[in-house]
C-alpha cells in the first residue's frame, strides 16, 4: 500500500514559489538602486547589537515606509538617516520621546535598547525612513 504525499508536495511548492518571488524582488530592488522591499515592507539587515536582544545582529528586519512621520510615540522602534563622517547611515531604534517645539515641529529622542545612553542628536520627521512591525 502506498500513501501519496500531496500535502507535503504543496507545501514544497509554495514555499519554492514563495523564495523565487522575494529573491526576484531583492533582486529587481538592487537592479533599480532601491531597497529590497517585499508585500510594501522593506527589508533590512541589523548590522550592529544596539537593538539587542530584541533585535540580533545579523536579522533580516521588514519595516513599513510612511508618508507621514508625525505624530510618532514612545516605544516605536524607527528606521532614520543620520550623517556620519560625511556619509549617510540609517539607524533602527526606538523613540524614548517625542518633544514639540515651539515651532510645530516634533523632535524624536532615540535609544538602542542594548545602548546605556541615548542618541547624541535628535531625530526629526524628515530624517526618519520607515517604521519597524517586528
Amino acid at each position: 500500500m502506498t500513501v501519496k504525499r500531496v500535502g507535503s508536495w504543496t507545501v514544497n511548492v509554495i514555499l519554492v514559489v514563495l523564495f523565487i518571488v522575494m529573491a526576484g524582488s531583492v533582486a529587481l530592488s538592487r537592479i533599480s538602486g532601491g531597497e529590497p522591499a517585499l508585500f510594501g515592507y522593506q527589508l533590512k539587515v541589523v548590522l550592529s547589537g544596539s537593538m539587542e536582544p530584541g533585535i540580533r545582529t545579523g536579522s533580516l528586519i521588514a519595516v513599513k515606509p510612511q508618508q507621514d512621520m508625525n505624530g510618532l510615540k514612545a516605544g516605536q522602534i524607527i528606521t532614520f538617516r543620520q550623517s556620519s563622517n560625511g556619509s549617510e547611515i540609517r539607524i533602527t531604534h526606538r523613540i524614548m520621546e517625542a518633544l514639540e517645539q515651539a515651532d510645530g515641529q516634533t523632535l524624536y529622542m532615540t535609544k538602542g535598547d542594548n545602548n546605556q545612553n541615548p542618541d547624541s542628536e535628535p531625530v526629526t520627521p524628515d530624517q526618519v525612513e520607515a517604521i519597524y512591525s517586528g
